[in-house]
């Protein structure tokens, strides 16, 4: 039955997914933005606050890991995984891997050329250690790695995550998002990538601890760039928090300030704005 249905339609086998949802693709909207990342800045609390508004549509799928993971799954699946569309409402997106994922901005940018990119920024040494005991406290993790040593590994998973790209995005993409604890929180190397295909005034970025302080602050903002009517959060939460097993050591936090120093300033004249990292 599935043969049929795949021949019937031109659907691959890794598209099957979501074969069900196809007929109906005529009726569904490409997203009109995307949180492209970062990891542990929250993306998902964004998601949430973003996901109220009566403007936009959620879709059933918060990560879509279409562009670094999912690609060849083909475009009738990216496009089926959104919502019907609504008159005048848009949809949209999360997949904070994309930002440091090296395919993802070229792929997009094929589809998407004139998409909105909103990205979460936070302090790169916070975040990779959110980072390493999230990642610990689902599994991806031995449970005596301690965050020095995650660290010493991370070079050599990333290489070979790299090396086995070309013939298995999905794993690449899996261990590119799991183990990059200091890697992706340099953020203007992974920026630069995109600014290769898109302008910087398609990009918005938000500072995490503006999101914990001042949320309506910044969704106000956010709404504008968006061209969308802002609507009050009412209620604030935070979405997917890590749970800390150990605390940082004093040599370790100076190491990683000085490993990010060059990173953050880079960063900065990038986007033409500064925190306090």
């Amino acid at each position: 039955m599935k043969a049929m249905v795949r021949k019937l339609m031109g659907i691959k086998e890794k598209q099957m997914i979501g074969y069900h949802r196809y007929p109906m693709n005529l009726f569904r909207k490409l997203p009109g933005f995307i949180i492209i990342g970062s990891q542990k800045a929250a993306t998902s609390t964004l998601h949430y606050y973003l996901s109220k508004n009566s403007n936009i549509q959620r879709p059933p799928i918060k990560e879509a890991q279409f562009f670094n993971m999912n690609y060849d799954r083909g475009i009738p699946y990216y496009k089926s995984i959104f919502p019907i569309h609504k008159v005048g409402k848009v949809t949209f997106e999360t997949t904070p891997d994309y930002l440091s994922h090296p395919l993802a901005p070229r792929l997009c940018h094929q589809l998407l050329p004139d998409i909105k990119l909103v990205v979460t920024l936070r302090n790169p040494v916070e975040r990779a250690f959110s980072h390493f005991n999230f990642v610990k406290n689902y599994g991806g993790e031995a449970v005596d790695v301690s965050f020095e040593q995650g660290l010493e590994l991370e070079q050599q998973r990333i290489d070979d995550a790299l090396d086995l790209m070309a013939k298995d995005r999905y794993n690449s993409a899996r261990l590119l998002s799991r183990y990059g604890y200091r890697r992706n929180g340099e953020y203007a190397s992974h920026l630069k990538t995109w600014l290769h295909y898109y302008p910087i005034d398609q990009f918005y970025f938000i500072d995490f601890e503006d999101i914990k302080n001042d949320v309506n602050t910044v969704m106000r903002n956010l709404c504008d760039f968006l061209e969308l009517p802002f609507e009050p959060i009412k209620s604030k939460t935070i979405k997917n928090k890590s749970v800390y097993k150990e605390v940082m050591n004093d040599k370790l936090l100076v190491a990683l300030k000085n490993h990010y120093a060059s990173h953050n300033e880079n960063l900065y004249k990038l986007i033409g704005k500064k925190y306090q990292w």
